[in-house]
């Protein structure tokens, strides 16, 4: 199981004095959603790019950021060279000497060099890149899932909890309608001992009143949904998310229903616990991927 929220970061080795910096962050989203931030010469590969962090990440709201650091000696030179190539092109263009293209000109101009000219080719700075994505990549993916576990953990606590509040539930209402039918009789007490038919009357009573309290369904489906949700978690799949979520809502269905039909305070007690826990079990689930 992999959280949504997650944080990775790489840095490339140097090439030819430049180095990429790639930081990868995702928060919860229902639906996989993107923002990126590359230096302005690479805006054409964020297409690209949307489609490679895709086949690692099903849900979330996706943040990459990637600059280009430029540093050392070595860039300065090769900047100066390639510099002096393009200013000396545009002044015999424009009929101008190139003796005019000086140091003190050159120096002026620094910055101003479109940074992919830094590299021998394009492809050369995208195939550096890629790499270096991968790796944060890998650093993004172990924290989702070190994130992950630590919330199937929590998850699978909250769920043994909930099935103890059950088993309890299903004690108290095999005894509900005993004690109904014997309150019943102490309310009546003598005053209809003489009245023809007051047992079957009784009778009836108690068997409208245990129709409306009956929840030995609700509890068989709710015993149900915390099985299907326990091994939810141990499923290896890339996006459990949606399923658990769906889960969660049929739980809190079912416990709500529980607490409306509840004949006696106790279950409406244990029932308002349980509801309590399964809305700390939806905002959990809110962040699994």
């Amino acid at each position: 199981m992999r959280s949504m929220t997650a944080y990775g970061r790489a840095q490339s080795a140097p090439l030819h004095g430049i180095r990429w910096l790639v930081e990868i962050q995702s928060v919860n989203r229902k639906m996989l959603d993107f923002q990126i931030y590359l230096p302005k010469e690479f805006f054409h590969w964020e297409i690209e790019l949307r489609r490679m962090i895709a086949l690692h990440v099903e849900r979330g709201q996706i943040t990459l950021r990637i600059s280009l650091k430029q540093e050392g000696e070595q860039l300065a030179i090769k900047g100066l060279k390639a510099l002096k190539s393009h200013w000396e092109g545009i002044a015999l263009e424009l009929g101008y000497p190139t003796s005019s293209i000086n140091l003190s000109f050159l120096l002026a101009q620094m910055g101003q060099l479109p940074l992919e000219q830094l590299a021998d080719s394009e492809a050369e700075l995208r195939a550096h890149l890629d790499k270096t994505i991968e790796a944060a990549l890998a650093d993004f993916k172990r924290m989702k899932e070190i994130e992950g576990s630590n919330l199937a953990t929590d998850l699978k606590l909250r769920l043994q909890l909930i099935g103890k509040e059950l088993h309890e539930i299903e004690k108290e209402e095999k005894g509900i309608v005993d004690k109904f039918l014997l309150k019943l009789k102490e309310r009546i007490g003598d005053a209809f001992a003489s009245v023809p038919d007051t047992e079957e009357r009784l009778f009836r009573e108690v068997a409208m009143y245990a129709e409306k309290a009956d929840i030995s369904e609700e509890i068989t489906r709710l015993r149900s949904h915390l099985q299907q949700f326990e091994e939810t978690l141990s499923i290896r799949e890339k996006s459990i998310g949606r399923t658990l979520d769906f889960l969660t809502q049929e739980m809190q269905r079912e416990v709500g229903t529980i607490g409306a039909k509840a004949a006696g305070l106790a279950i409406s007690k244990r029932a308002l616990w349980m509801k309590a826990e399964l809305e700390k079990i939806r905002e959990q689930v809110q962040n699994i991927e």
